[in-house]
């Protein structure tokens, strides 16, 4: 019988590779992540409590109208009743905190590029200035009024999955980029939530699902929460932001993989 081993053919398989340093994820201890999913649906609960209260999900209307294709509004996919003339009046204003989030991946994401933009933009008008040229190009110096338009995010939170990394590997990029900028306020932290965040937060929302949470830095109600995380999450680091800095050249990066295949036996057809 021949082994398993002998049965197997190695071969060696080259990949071509970033030579910069990969961006690693702020490590965070189990029961900080938990401590912290229970703060953050504790701040979020009065959103998901007026939803709950006054806003119905769609009974699926929109996907029968695109299915015939009819146009659907707005109202297809929330209403605040079946008679919309009757409760709309008594909708409660959202609550405090609503005016503070960016709840989901688009909206993180679209509030981080936008942030972005604009940075730059202070940076074009202020290319050339003494005190721009001495100080870090990354840094902008902002006045009062500038600096409640420019609204960095306190925390982003992230439920973890097993393809988180990949899934949102921009963000880390993004919150460093945009914090990075403000020398007077604390950055931005990565905060990756524990395996069932994702399902937490939606019921503390009333929605059914929801990825990234960004919390802006005057969120009402958030400063136990936000002290916890600056205490217990560290700084989003990201070293070939400093690699690129330095101007050195870096040879590309070949990996090798060993790699196994079967041996195929041949087969000898029966001669009759």
């Amino acid at each position: 019988m021949v082994s398993t081993a002998a049965s197997k053919k190695s071969k060696t398989l080259f990949t071509l590779d970033s030579p910069y340093t990969q961006v690693k994820w702020p490590a965070i201890l189990l029961e900080d992540q938990t401590t912290i999913l229970d703060m953050l649906c504790g701040l979020l609960s009065p959103i998901g409590d007026r939803r709950a209260r006054h806003i119905f999900p769609s009974k699926g209307k929109r996907k029968k109208k695109r299915k015939r294709g009819h146009e659907c509004t707005d109202k297809d996919e929330w209403s605040v009743s079946s008679k919309p003339e009757v409760l709309k009046d008594a909708l409660p204003a959202p609550p405090d905190i609503q005016r503070h989030v960016t709840i989901g991946f688009n909206a993180t994401t679209k509030y981080l590029e936008d942030l972005d933009k604009r940075l730059n933009a202070a940076r074009g008008r202020r290319h050339g200035s003494q005190e721009d040229t001495a100080n870090d190009s990354n840094v902008v110096t902002l006045d009062r009024s500038e600096t409640e338009t420019y609204m960095p995010l306190a925390a982003v939170f992230v439920p973890h999955s097993d393809q988180h990394a990949m899934l949102y590997a921009h963000i880390p990029l993004l919150a460093k980029m945009t914090s990075s900028a403000f020398t007077t306020v604390p950055s931005t932290r990565l905060v990756v939530l524990s395996k069932g965040a994702e399902q937490r937060l939606g019921s503390a929302l009333a929605i059914p699902r929801v990825g990234v949470i960004g919390l802006s830095r005057d969120a009402p109600e958030s400063t136990a929460l936000m002290e916890f995380v600056r205490q217990r999450v560290p700084e989003i680091e990201i070293p070939w932001l400093d690699e690129i800095a330095a101007g050195s050249y870096l040879p590309v990066k070949i990996d090798e993989i060993e790699s196994s295949a079967p041996i195929e036996q041949k087969r000898k057809d029966n001669v009759s």
